[in-house]
């Protein structure tokens, strides 16, 4: 006769497995949408880390091995503007949505096209929204911009304010990059996400929507992550050596890490309680790809299955606030996201901020 588990201790097991379904299937959305949906685009250019040790005369091979980026896309031609139109039309056709059918329209970037008016302004006047008294406006929380700004779509939705959300994040971080740390340079790729949001028409279902979601900030990073120009801080009028210095991006790399290693695991706990889930019942990891490090944190310290985490950082690098949505609209071209499948989306960025939420999509 074969051995196996006592009578008693299987059907413990079986009842765990039901109950853990069960919960799972009846956990009530915190923001009840559907995620209609979703479109991504870069730059034309792709560039290899090769060219760019060729180009700031490095030993072949360093800036990949510095970064774990083997290349990325740049913008030669293309304006920020650009590259969000295109992800937004993408978005748009997904959903089947015309632009009359477009409530509202928010955008976020780490940084803006330019200061005044808002980068959500200029993106729908180039989406041929111009007779449409569509309301547009920007959300700034850096890499998390796009990730913060769902979070208010999501809200104005359940409010019952809007339908359709059109939500966009684009990124062009090449012109801000400091050559002279190319292991923080070379991170960076440019590109765009852009998601529908809608709202869900389903009423005897639970539906799809955000199951748990919550964003900590712990200002000892404040300075880990800075440009230091661009807005009132500096005057090109005064010392414009220091005004011109002050455009490049700077990053502590490993004060960001400890923080995010100090404080993501417990924030992640929560979440995961809230949502009533574990982390068996995640189906797919969307990261912001923020670094090879930080994402190797996550499967090491959050104790993610490494198959469960989309990790598209070697070929496309850090997109900023970009980068959620990218990881978004190819999680759905492959057929990981849908069908009531748990998403469990973690991002940190300057300040430092960290995020994560579960998701029912």
């Amino acid at each position: 006769m074969r051995k196996g588990r006592p009578a008693c201790e299987a059907h413990l097991v079986i009842d765990e497995r039901v109950s853990r379904r069960a919960a799972r299937a009846a956990a009530v959305p915190l923001y009840r949408f559907t995620l209609a949906g979703l479109g991504a685009a870069e730059p034309a250019t792709r560039l290899p880390s090769l060219e760019l040790d060729r180009r700031h005369g490095l030993e072949p091979g360093t800036i990949e091995q510095l970064t774990g980026v083997r290349e990325r896309a740049v913008s030669t031609t293309e304006t920020l503007i650009d590259v969000a139109a295109d992800a937004a039309r993408a978005a748009l056709r997904d959903a089947g949505l015309e632009p009359a059918g477009v409530d509202c329209l928010i955008f976020a970037s780490a940084v803006a096209h330019q200061p005044i008016p808002t980068t959500a302004v200029l993106l729908k006047r180039a989406l041929g929204f111009d007779a449409l008294p569509t309301p547009a406006f920007d959300v700034n929380a850096t890499c998390l911009g796009f990730f913060v700004a769902l979070d208010v779509a999501a809200a104005l939705i359940a409010a019952g304010r809007y339908r359709h959300i059109l939500v966009v994040a684009a990124e062009r971080p090449d012109g801000a990059l400091d050559w002279r740390q190319p292991a923080t340079a070379g991170i960076f790729g440019g590109g765009a996400g852009a998601a529908v949001l809608a709202a869900s028409d389903s009423r005897d279902a639970i539906g799809s929507g955000i199951l748990a979601l919550a964003f900590e900030n712990y200002t000892e990073g404040a300075d880990a992550c800075v440009i230091r120009s661009g807005g009132t801080n500096s005057d090109p009028r005064g010392d414009f050596d220091a005004f011109l210095d002050g455009w490049r991006f700077e990053m502590e790399g490993p004060i960001a890490y400890r923080l995010s290693a100090q404080y993501f695991p417990a924030l992640v706990e929560r979440v995961l309680v809230e949502a009533r889930v574990r982390m068996d019942d995640i189906d797919v990891v969307i990261a912001h790809q923020a670094s090879a490090a930080a994402l190797e944190l996550m499967l090491r310290r959050l104790g993610i299955p490494r198959d469960k985490q989309l990790n598209l950082f070697a070929e496309h690098g850090n997109q900023v606030s970009a980068s959620i949505p990218f990881v978004l609209a190819q999680a759905k071209a492959r057929g990981l996201i849908g069908d009531g499948k748990l998403a469990l989306v973690l991002g940190t960025a300057a300040g430092i901020t960290l995020g994560a939420a579960v998701w029912r999509t």
